[in-house]
């Protein structure tokens, strides 16, 4: 049991723990700017000039993005893109989380789950391929 514990603190010192948690936030932000707009996959694929199927990549997470892919998807859906920085003890604001929790449909469970999950796996860990390095976003500019 010490050695999960240790594990789970360790993974949570990582990058790639800070990695995975900002980029749910984000695919978690773009779903719900698109529930609010009233886009389908279907619309901001055409509005980017994509297909549906890469939409539900990017809504999965599964890309690494840029700055210039995050503003290009927030534009899209008329909204902006704003980076924040926070000290990383910076007190939750559990309004903020109660107001995003009652955004997720239990159809979408699944899919929070599965991102938790990714939290503690690197991707080279959930693979078993080696990471390169290299940068894979293929958002147009």
């Amino acid at each position: 049991m010490n050695d999960f514990k240790s594990l789970f603190k360790d993974s949570r010192n990582s990058e790639e723990h800070w990695v995975a948690r900002a980029t749910q936030q984000f695919t978690e932000d773009l779903y719900n700017l698109m529930e609010r707009r009233g886009v389908s996959k279907a619309e901001l694929a055409r509005r980017l000039e994509t297909s549906p199927a890469y939409i539900t990549k990017l809504l999965r997470g599964d890309v690494n993005f840029t700055v210039r892919s995050m503003v290009r998807l927030a534009r899209a859906l008329d909204g902006r893109f704003v980076p924040r920085l926070e000290h990383e003890t910076q007190p939750i604001r559990w309004v903020d989380l109660a107001a995003n929790a009652r955004r997720w449909a239990p159809h979408r469970a699944a899919n929070r789950i599965e991102a938790q999950r990714h939290l503690a796996l690197t991707p080279e860990q959930e693979s078993g391929i080696p990471d390169t390095g290299k940068n894979h976003d293929t958002v147009a500019a």
